[in-house]
């Protein structure tokens, strides 16, 4: 079985310690491996029946919250992978929902909205292989479940709030956030699209962030 890159958690503590772009994307891009191979143990191991497959998209139209070492990754990564004309469409968009979800004083109210994540196309996430933890921890039981939730606001029956994938999952992003916490970087949360816009509109921001300067 392929190992877990926290394994050698000191090991990317010390590479963390040259804080720059690539090394924290480096970083991040080990979380995400991390989090991809426990989500393939689960599915062998677990005796849950995971109702979470590609397509359903209930969950993609609500807030999601992220950390700032994931905001400035995937940035960097639409910075690097699309083009002039679609970095302009996806920014612009993104002005145009958090100006409606910043008057949002909670979830229940962001739901309400039905306003589909940016990224999701044809109910299937365009950045599936880089989403945000927050994304990837979320597991549901029962389709109906989030259904009703997501559409009506019952609470949703099928998440999975606190048991061992849960946990699980948990437990490798907290030692990753205490490698950034340990090389005096910053981890504060902050709701996805305005993090993203915030990078975009700030000039300087990422070699800021990388120089504690922020």
């Amino acid at each position: 079985m392929k190992k877990y890159y926290i394994n050698e958690e000191k090991k990317i503590s010390k590479l963390l310690k040259n804080k720059s772009l690539n090394t924290s994307n480096k970083v991040i891009k080990y979380m995400y491996e991390d989090l991809k191979l426990l989500s393939t143990h689960i599915n062998e191991t677990t005796k849950q029946n995971i109702a979470c497959s590609k397509g359903c998209s209930h969950c993609c139209n609500t807030r999601v919250e992220i950390t700032e070492p994931e905001a400035v990754f995937i940035y960097s990564y639409i910075k690097d992978n699309l083009n002039q004309e679609q970095q302009n469409a996806i920014f612009s968009k993104i002005k145009e929902i958090t100006n409606i979800t910043s008057q949002m004083q909670t979830t229940d109210d962001h739901i309400k909205l039905q306003i589909p994540c940016i990224f999701l196309n044809n109910q299937i996430c365009s950045i599936y292989e880089i989403r945000p933890f927050i994304c990837r921890e979320f597991h549901s039981v029962d389709l109906e479940s989030c259904l009703n939730c997501y559409n009506k606001l019952e609470k949703n029956a099928g998440a999975l709030e606190s048991n061992k994938i849960k946990d699980s999952y948990y437990r490798i992003f907290r030692k990753y956030m205490h490698i950034y916490r340990e090389n005096k970087l910053q981890i504060s949360g902050n709701e996805f699209l305005s993090s993203l816009l915030k990078i975009h509109e700030t000039p300087n921001y990422i070699k800021n962030y990388f120089s504690n300067l922020k």
